[in-house]
This record gives structure tokens, C-alpha cells and sequence, in this order.
């Protein structure tokens, strides 16, 4: 009789395990897409909030860089017309901006004590003011008011309105600024007079500077000089000690012109003709006419520009329509940029995880049904297969293969899943940014760096969720004894 010869038996590793895994996903294709889908839902969802928050937190601080950039332009026009105010210069000591302080020093005519002593003091007026804006409002309004920290310490100075600052003090409970009440009182008596003296003479000296640049060109504005930029005009700026270094006069001769073009379209909306046409062309009331109106109108019918440019030149004023047409569009984008800023600037950097922190909890609790979701569908998937458990058992499967194999199972739905739900929420934070910021949607490396960086982590996350999900399902499979699931109808 010939003997029984074994088999080599087959190996059951990994391979095997994903096998098995990939056959009962298509075997089980219905019950594995709602698994499918509660992951993709997940990660959809953590995709689309961190993009979103990415896209706009990159619009709003680029929109606020540019309109810092508008307003730092009509700065520098302006100082060529008028002195720094007070407040500025302070500010510009308390910062020791480069270029400021090199026309401070020259205009003011200050010694390194002096430059020392307006510094110092600068930072501390500026230590003050910050200490008045964090106290709460109502004891702000008691103390200080609406009135501004350089009119508070005017008016410190007399005795009277000082002892009344203090009595209401002492009677909120609040603490002085600086490191105390003999200190505060040091900067009022002592050092905000020597302070006040210095900014004064810098004032003086700016006013010097403009009225010598103005004599060399008597007929021309500043706005206008920096337009024609005539032969000589940066010599005599540097001359006159401004630091021409850091003015940009490309982009200051563009928006001078374009000030100077906004200007003469608000005094020509003014003749009564033009009026009269524009009124009867819009079919609007009077009152109604306004220069955002007509900017409205301008980029809604750009044909229209050329209309308005023949009416404007009857009265002697010239703009080319494509002049007209691009007013319209800068400053409509300028109330848009506005719009987008608000009140408070943005956080000059922002990452993956700078979310507010109901995101941060609307996340976890969307994570944590997906967790309860995924290990219910596993668990079910568990109890029906029952009888395929035991029969793999009896055939040689060891435990730690029957849960290698659910494992695997939970893993391959988690990465399915999770690549659909990062483009489906990559798809609509981009869609839900270019609704909500248009053309003031500002892409980057940077961004698309970290928005590459946010679908990876949350194609990770979906995996390791459908993982952990598992796991208890998992070892109720592996520890199921045969016998007993053989018994399971």
C-alpha cells in the first residue's frame, strides 16, 4: 500500500493575506462601498478644511499686502507735500526703520544722544499705548477714552488732569503703565518733553526739505514730479535728505498717475453736461451719480469708455478710454481687496494646523463616527464570514493570519477611499475659494506646497482611521475557534 505523502502546505504570508483581502472587496463590492464612502466623506471633509483654510488665509494675506503696499505709496507722495505727523515719527523711532531714521537724524539734526533718547523714549510711548488698548473696554473708556496716547500725555501734563488719572486708577484697580506709577511719571515730566522737542525739530527740517525740493520746480506739484520724474528730481530729494534708496519710483510715478487721473474724472463728473448725459444715459437719479457707480458701469460696458472719454473731452479734460477702463478696474479691485482685508491684518504665516478651534473639534467629532462607521461595517463583514473563518482555520490559517487578512482588507478601502476624498475636497476648497475670492485668489509655491502636504496627511489619516478601525473586528476573527464558528448559521 503506498504511503500517504503531505503536500507541501501553502504558504499563507502577506501576500496570500492581501490576496484574499483584494477577493473579498470585489466579493463584498456593496458593503465595502459604504465603507468606501464613510472614509472618503472623512477625508473629504479634512481635505476641504485645511485646503480652504490654506487658499484663504494666502488670498487675505496677499490682499493685505497689497494694499499695504497702495497705502505706502500715498505715504511717500504725501511726505513729499506735508511733514510726518507726530505720531508717525514716533512710531518710526519706536521701530528704528532703517530709512526713516537716516532723514530723521539729517532733518533734526541729531546728535547719537539725541537719536538714543528719542528711540528709547519712543518704545517706551508705544509701550504705553499698548498698555491702554489691552484693558478692558469699559475701564479704557473711563480712563482715556477715544483720546490717543500722544493727546493723553499732553494732557498729563497738567497737574490736575494727572491726579484724576490717578484717583480713577486706584479706584478700577488698574495697574500704571510701564513698571509703575514713579515710571510713567518719569515719562510724562522728564522724557516726553525732550521727545516732543525732537519730533519737532525733524517736522521742522522735513518742512525745509519739501520747500527746497518745491524751488526747484515751482510749477509742479509733487504728484506731478513724480509723473514727469524731470532731470535732477532724485538728486534733489537726495539733497533734500530723503532716502531715495528705498522709493520705488516706477510704481510711484503709475500710482501717481493714476491719482491724478481718478482726480480729474471726479472734477469733470462735477460739470453739469457731463451730469446731464450720464444721468440720462443710466436712466438714475442725481443724487445717485457717483464715481463708484460710474466705475461699476465702466467695467460692466467697456465700450462705454470710449463714449465717456468724448464727452470728458469736450470740457477739456483728456483720458483715453483705456485710461477710464483701467480706473474702473483698480479701484473696484482696491473695495474688493478692502472688503477681503477687514479690520484686523492676517497672521503673516499660517499652517496645516492653525484652524480655530471649533474646526478642530468638528474634525475630531466627524473622525470619530467615521472610526464607529468603518468598525461596524468590519464587524459585520466579521459575523457573515463566519463559516469562511473556520474553514481557513481548519485548513492551516494561523490567527495572526485571519487578522493580517481584515487588516489589509481595511487598509486597501481606507487608501480607496481616501485618494477620492482628497480630490473631492481638494476640488471643492478650490471651488469654494475662487466663489468666494475670485480674482484675488493668490497662488504660490509655498501653497501648493502645503496644500500637497495637507492631502498626503489626510490620505494618511483616512488609511490609519480605516486601520485602527479594524483592528477590533480583527482579533474577533483571529481568536474565533473553529468548532464554534462552524456552528454559526
Amino acid at each position: 500500500m503506498k504511503p500517504i505523502e503531505a503536500e507541501k502546505q501553502v504558504s499563507l504570508g502577506p501576500a496570500r493575506a492581501f490576496q484574499l483581502a483584494m477577493s473579498g472587496i470585489m466579493y463584498r463590492f456593496f458593503r465595502s462601498g459604504i465603507t468606501v464612502a464613510i472614509l472618503c466623506l472623512a477625508v473629504a471633509f479634512l481635505v476641504h478644511t485645511l485646503v480652504y483654510g490654506l487658499l484663504a488665509h494666502s488670498s487675505e494675506y496677499s490682499a493685505f499686502q497689497e494694499v499695504a503696499r497702495q497705502r505706502e505709496l500715498g505715504g511717500q507722495i504725501s511726505r513729499l507735500t506735508s511733514p510726518d505727523s507726530a505720531t508717525r515719527i514716533i512710531e518710526e523711532f519706536a521701530r528704528e526703520t532703517t530709512g526713516r531714521m537716516s532723514e530723521y537724524r539729517e532733518w533734526g539734526d541729531l546728535s547719537q544722544g539725541d537719536f538714543q533718547t528719542a528711540t528709547a523714549t519712543a518704545r517706551r510711548v508705544m509701550d504705553v499705548r499698548a498698555h491702554f488698548e489691552d484693558l478692558p473696554d469699559d475701564s479704557r473708556a473711563i480712563l482715556v477714552g477715544d483720546a490717543d496716547v500722544l493727546t493723553l500725555l499732553r494732557r498729563f501734563r497738567d497737574e490736575r488732569q494727572y491726579e484724576l488719572f490717578a484717583e480713577r486708577v486706584e479706584q478700577l484697580a488698574v495697574s500704571y503703565p510701564l513698571e509703575g506709577r514713579e515710571e510713567f511719571q518719569r515719562l510724562v515730566d522728564a522724557e516726553w518733553p525732550v521727545l516732543v522737542e525732537i519730533v519737532e525739530r525733524v517736522r521742522s527740517g522735513q518742512a525745509e526739505a519739501i520747500a527746497s525740493v518745491s524751488e526747484n520746480y515751482p510749477d509742479l506739484s509733487a504728484r506731478d514730479l513724480l509723473v514727469a520724474q524731470p532731470d535732477g528730481f532724485v538728486a534733489a530729494l537726495r539733497d533734500a535728505g530723503f532716502a531715495t534708496d528705498e522709493m520705488d519710483f516706477e510704481s510711484l510715478a503709475e500710482f501717481a498717475a493714476r491719482d491724478a487721473a481718478r482726480e480729474r474724472l471726479e472734477s469733470t463728473l462735477l460739470e453739469s453736461d457731463v451730469q446731464l448725459a450720464l444721468i440720462r444715459h443710466l436712466d438714475i437719479a442725481p443724487e445717485d451719480l457717483t464715481l463708484p457707480l460710474v466705475f461699476g458701469w465702466l467695467r460692466s460696458r467697456a465700450g462705454d469708455a470710449e463714449s465717456l472719454s468724448d464727452l470728458m473731452s469736450r470740457t477739456g479734460v483728456e483720458l483715453p478710454p483705456e485710461t477710464l477702463t483701467g480706473l474702473a478696474e483698480f479701484y473696484t479691485r482696491s473695495e474688493r481687496l478692502q472688503e477681503v482685508v477687514g479690520t484686523s491684518p492676517p497672521a503673516s504665516e499660517a499652517g496645516l494646523f492653525s484652524l480655530e478651534g471649533r474646526l478642530r473639534w468638528l474634525i475630531l467629532l466627524a473622525f470619530f463616527v467615521c472610526i464607529v462607521g468603518v468598525a461596524n461595517a468590519m464587524l459585520m463583514s466579521v459575523t457573515e464570514r463566519f463559516n469562511e473563518i473556520a474553514t481557513m482555520k481548519c485548513l492551516g490559517a494561523m490567527d495572526g493570519f485571519v487578522m493580517m487578512m481584515f487588516v489589509f482588507e481595511a487598509a486597501i478601502q481606507g487608501l480607496i477611499g481616501g485618494v477620492i476624498g482628497v480630490f473631492l475636497g481638494t476640488l471643492l476648497a478650490l471651488l469654494r475659494g475662487l466663489a468666494e475670492y475670485g480674482a484675488l485668489v493668490a497662488f504660490s509655491s509655498e501653497l501648493l506646497t502645503q496644500m500637497f502636504l495637507a492631502a498626503i496627511l489626510a490620505l494618511a489619516a483616512g488609511m490609519v482611521l480605516a486601520t485602527a478601525a479594524a483592528v477590533g473586528p480583527s482579533l474577533v476573527a483571529a481568536r474565533l475557534a473553529p468548532m464554534e464558528a462552524m456552528r454559526v448559521e
